[in-house]
């Protein structure tokens, strides 16, 4: 991805300054590097990490954890916790935290379709998608979807978005543009982390009760078929592709290890090891920024040589990583 020469801002939360109507207000000192924004799940903690110096640039209490993070624009952050009934935006133009929308509570993932200006949030407790206008943050429409949604991946050029329902185990294909269901197949018991390379559809997972899973199984999303599974660590979550769509990333939080795999070989060509329970990566200028829950870290990966560049402290939990700017 290439790097913005435009001014690049640090978010600095100012807490209990409420400004209008559920508004938090936010001091926006400028900064001359891309930086990182990371949630934490054991204390309400935001850090920014400079992109290009690894540094903690910042880190600031809310009133409450995100539990997930995704870009709307340039200047404006959408974010969830499943205890909180808003979807929160963080607005860097206007300096300000607010709710954007009144959904419910158990919201986890969010994605964001550019083209059509809506935003999709997975919600547990309504076994729904919401749909939600990407201006003025109004339900558009509720999609009744399998039971416990918990992961969303979008796919613009297809305009297709996949749902995984953890508890039905089971994936929908929502049409973007009607906003109805195309189809459903089953997939594996407790899955987590998807990925759909323009072809298949790639999912992780926890595995079955008392049977803990090492494999990542591939789909085809026309006809429902499992293709075939790959060998990967203990318990992968989180799936990432490199810019080229040429090798994919396997983060398990079981065995706390990092996999590439070629998809030109259809073999994993590299093991590294990074923190204690990883959860969350984000792909950046061919680096892979590694959230670790346990370490209290964030690895930092040369994505090409699959090299450890720096283990970065931070507060408690880090969780979801998104960059900005």
């Amino acid at each position: 991805m290439a790097k913005s020469k435009k001014a690049l801002l640090v978010i600095f939360i100012v807490l209990g300054v409420p400004s209008g109507c559920g508004y938090t207000e936010v001091a926006v000192p400028a900064t001359g590097n891309p930086f990182a924004v990371v949630s934490h799940a054991k204390e309400p903690v935001l850090s920014y990490i400079d992109l290009e110096t690894y540094e903690v640039i910042g880190s600031e209490k809310l009133n409450q954890s995100f539990t997930y993070m995704a870009k709307l624009d340039e200047s404006t952050i959408l974010a969830t916790n499943q205890l909180e009934e808003e979807l929160y935006l963080f607005d860097l133009e206007a300096h300000a935290i607010r709710p954007f929308s009144e959904i419910g509570q158990g919201l986890t993932k969010i994605v964001v379709s550019e083209q059509q200006k809506r935003v999709f949030v997975s919600d547990t407790q309504q076994n729904a998608v919401q749909v939600v206008d990407g201006k003025t943050g109004t339900i558009t429409k509720s999609i009744s979807i399998g039971a416990y949604p918990s992961d969303l991946v979008i796919d613009e050029e297809g305009q297709q978005v996949f749902v995984l329902s953890t508890q039905s185990n089971e994936v929908a294909i929502i049409d973007l543009i009607n906003l109805t269901i195309l189809s459903r197949f089953p997939v594996e018991e407790n899955a987590a982390g998807l990925l759909f390379d323009g072809q298949h559809l790639w999912i992780g997972g926890h595995g079955k009760v008392g049977e803990l899973n090492r494999e990542v199984s591939v789909y085809d999303p026309e006809s429902g078929k499992q293709i075939k599974q790959v060998k990967a660590g203990l318990m992968p979550v989180a799936i990432e592709a490199d810019e080229k769509n040429e090798h994919l990333f396997f983060l398990s939080h079981g065995d706390h290890t990092l996999k590439k795999y070629s998809l030109d070989r259809g073999e994993v060509i590299s093991t590294i090891e990074v923190g204690q329970n990883p959860n969350y990566m984000m792909m950046q200028d061919d680096k892979l920024f590694i959230t670790n829950l346990d370490s209290d870290s964030v690895s930092v990966v040369d994505a090409s040589t699959m090299k450890l560049e720096k283990e970065i402290d931070v507060s408690k939990g880090p969780y979801a990583i998104m960059s900005q700017f």
